[in-house]
C-alpha cells in the first residue's frame, strides 16, 4: 500500500495563489515521489499511483480551533450529544456552524475537542475533487506531531512555530515565540508535568537564528528539563516523518482525523475501474428490466384469468341451462346463432340475440355495460340493465335496436360517479 502526504497552505497575499506541498511513499516508509509550493492548478497525481493508495491531507493548524472543556462525570457517558453544548461557552463562533471532533477525554474529564468551520470543511473537500484525490484521513499539522505524556515538542522554523504537548497544540508567527514560551512557563497545569523537551528547527534558521535556540535549549535545561535537538529539512518532511511513524506500522495513528462520519469523500476510480462500475450498472438494469417483464407478464395473467372468470359467471347467468362450458365465445355464438333462428316461441333467445349483435357491433366495451338482464315470460319482454358514459348513447342504442324491428322503452335514467345507469324494456313490434 502506497501512502501519499498532501499538506495545503494558505493562499499567497499576493499572487492569490494555493500551493502545497506532496510526498508518495511505499510500504516500507521510502520516499518515491515529491515536491514543495506546487500550484494547486498545477497538481497531477493521475498514473503516478495504483488502487492500493491511502490518501493524508494536512490542513492549515489555524484554520481548526483547538477547544479544552471539563466533562462532568455525569455527561460522559452521552459526550457526542452533550459535546456541543459544552463548546459552545468557549468558542466565538456559533456552534450550529461548526463541525465538532473529539481528540481525546483524560482521567480527570478534561476533553480536547477540534472545531472547524462546515464551509472550510466543504472548500476543503471541494480543493480534493479539485486534486482529484479522496483523503482517508484529514488533520491539522499539530495533531500530526506525536509526543510522550511528559514531552514538549517545539517546531521552529524562519516563518512558523509549532508547540505540541499533551496539553498544547499552538502554531504561530515565529516571532511570538518569546511570548508563547513564558505562557507555557507559567501554565501550572502543564509545567510541572514535563521532564523532557524536542527542539526540532531547520537547518537555515538553526544557522541564522543559532543564538536564539541555544538560549531557548538552555532555559529549557535550567528548568530541568531533559533538551533534544534534532534538524529536519523543513516543516512538511518533518511532518512526513511523523505520519510515517504512525500509518505505516501496524497500530492505528493517534492523530485526530477531521472526516467523520458527516464528511465522507468519494474514492476516485481509474479508467478501469470507471467501465468496471458502468457494466455492473447496465447488468442491474438489465436484471430489473427482466423483473419488471416478468411482473408484467403476471399481472396480466392473472388479469385476463379474472376477465375470464367474469365472463364464464356472465354466460352461465344468461344461459344456466348449459352445464358444461368449454370455449365461451363458441357457445355464445352458437346460442346467437340459433336464436336468430327459432320462431315466435323462442321470444328470449331471439331479443338476446339482436341485442347482443348490437352491443357488438357498436363496439363500445369500455363506455357500454351490461349490468343486469331479465326475462318477462308474461309479457315476452326484455328488461336490461345497461351502463353507459353519456346519455346520449342510451338514445343511440335505443335507435339501434328501434332499426332492427324491437320496441325499446327507457324506463328509467340516472347519473351515478361517470356513469349513467340506465333501464330499458325491450319488446318485438306488434
Amino acid at each position: 500500500m502506497t501512502l501519499l502526504i498532501v499538506n495545503l497552505h494558505d493562499k499567497n497575499a499576493s499572487s492569490e495563489v494555493q500551493t502545497l506541498d506532496w510526498a508518495l511513499f511505499d510500504e516500507a516508509g521510502e520516499r518515491q515521489q515529491g515536491n514543495y509550493q506546487v500550484a494547486l492548478e498545477s497538481f497531477d497525481i493521475a498514473g503516478k499511483v495504483g488502487e492500493q493508495m491511502s490518501c493524508l491531507l494536512i490542513v492549515p493548524a489555524h484554520q481548526v480551533l483547538i477547544a479544552q472543556v471539563q466533562v462532568p462525570t455525569k455527561q460522559r457517558r452521552h459526550l457526542q450529544k452533550f459535546l456541543p453544548f459544552l463548546v459552545e461557552e468557549v468558542i466565538a463562533e456559533p456552534i450550529e456552524d461548526m463541525h465538532l471532533v473529539l481528540s481525546h477525554l483524560a482521567a480527570d474529564g478534561t476533553a480536547e475537542v477540534l472545531a472547524v468551520n462546515h464551509s472550510k470543511m466543504k472548500s476543503w473537500l471541494d480543493q480534493c475533487d479539485q486534486l482529484n484525490i479522496a483523503p482517508h484521513w484529514l488533520t491539522p499539522a499539530t495533531s500530526v506531531i506525536t509526543c510522550a505524556p511528559d514531552e514538549l515538542v517545539v517546531y521552529l522554523d524562519e516563518n512558523e512555530v509549532l508547540i505540541k504537548s499533551a496539553r498544547v497544540s499552538l502554531k504561530a508567527p515565529v516571532s511570538n515565540l518569546p511570548s508563547l514560551i513564558e505562557l507555557i512557563a507559567a501554565d501550572k497545569d502543564t509545567q510541572p508535568g514535563l521532564s523532557q523537551v524536542s527542539l526540532v528547527s531547520t537547518q537555515a534558521y538553526a544557522e541564522k537564528q543559532a543564538t536564539q535556540l541555544n538560549a531557548l535549549q538552555s532555559q529549557f535545561e535550567s528548568e530541568g528539563k531533559s533538551v533534544v535537538l534534532e534538524i529536519s529539512p523543513s516543516l512538511f518532511d518533518y511532518l512526513c516523518e511523523q505520519v510515517c511513524h504512525q500509518i505505516l506500522k501496524p497500530a492505528n495513528p493517534n492523530f485526530v482525523n477531521l472526516l467523520t462520519a458527516a464528511y465522507q469523500p468519494t474514492l476516485k476510480r481509474n479508467s478501469l475501474g470507471s467501465w468496471r462500475l458502468l457494466g455492473y450498472a447496465a447488468a442491474v438494469c438489465v436484471g430489473l428490466q427482466i423483473l419488471f417483464n416478468v411482473g408484467i407478464g403476471l399481472y396480466l395473467e392473472n388479469k385476463g384469468r379474472a376477465v375470464e372468470q367474469q365472463v364464464i359467471q356472465r354466460y352461465r347467468e344468461l344461459f344456466p341451462q348449459d352445464g358444461k362450458i368449454v370455449d365461451v365465445k363458441i357457445q355464445m355464438r352458437n346460442h346467437l346463432e340459433q336464436a336468430l333462428e327459432f320462431d315466435s316461441e323462442t321470444d328470449f333467445l331471439q331479443l338476446m340475440g339482436v341485442v347482443g349483435y348490437q352491443i357488438q357491433a357498436m363496439n363500445q366495451p369500455q363506455s357500454l355495460q351490461i349490468q343486469q338482464v331479465r326475462y318477462d315470460e308474461r309479457q315476452n319482454s326484455l328488461m336490461l340493465d345497461i351502463d353507459v358514459r353519456q346519455i346520449q348513447q342510451l338514445d343511440q342504442f335505443k335507435q339501434e335496436l328501434s332499426e332492427q324491428g324491437l320496441a325499446v322503452t327507457i324506463l328509467s335514467a340516472t347519473e351515478e360517479q361517470q356513469w349513467v345507469k340506465g333501464r330499458l324494456r325491450i319488446d318485438r313490434e306488434a
